[in-house]
C-alpha cells in the first residue's frame, strides 16, 4: 500500500466516524480516480460507484454527474482497447 492509498483510506474512515456523507463520497471519488489512473481499474470503478451512490443519496447532482462522466470516459477507453 502506498502513502496516497493509506491517506485516502484514513480520511474516508474519519469521515465515516463523524458521519460526513458528502466527504465520504468525495474521498471515494478521488481515491477511485487515482486508482483508475494508476491502472487499478476494478477497484477504482468500485469506489467511483460507491461515491456516486453516496452523492445520489444526499442529492448532490453535480457529483453524480461528474462520476457518470468519469465512468463513461473509462468505458470509452476500455472499448478502444
Amino acid at each position: 500500500m502506498n502513502d496516497d492509498t493509506e491517506e485516502f483510506e484514513e480520511a474516508i474512515k474519519l469521515y465515516e466516524e463523524i458521519g460526513d456523507h458528502y466527504s465520504i463520497a468525495r474521498g471515494k471519488a478521488y481515491y477511485g480516480l487515482m486508482l483508475l489512473n494508476s491502472g487499478e481499474r476494478e477497484r477504482g470503478v468500485e469506489l467511483l460507484g460507491e461515491a456516486r451512490a453516496g452523492w445520489a443519496a444526499i442529492k448532490f447532482e453535480n457529483g453524480v454527474q461528474w462520476i457518470d462522466e468519469l465512468l463513461a470516459e473509462d468505458e470509452e477507453g476500455e472499448d478502444a482497447e
